[in-house]
């Protein structure tokens, strides 16, 4: 379970990481959710075609 938990650390340090990175180039949390949700959209597209 330890080894999960770290996992889960990690993760949520780089998404805050990788979030802050977009927002110093300008990006608006509501810009970063809306290309996140096209993003999934896209994949649930692809996943249905193959």
């Amino acid at each position: 379970m330890k080894k999960y938990k770290r996992m889960n650390e990690r993760m949520k340090l780089w998404a805050q990481n990788f979030t802050k990175r977009l927002a110093e180039l300008g990006y608006t949390d509501e810009d970063i959710n809306e290309r996140f949700h096209k993003m999934l959209e896209e994949r649930e597209e692809a996943n249905k075609d193959s």
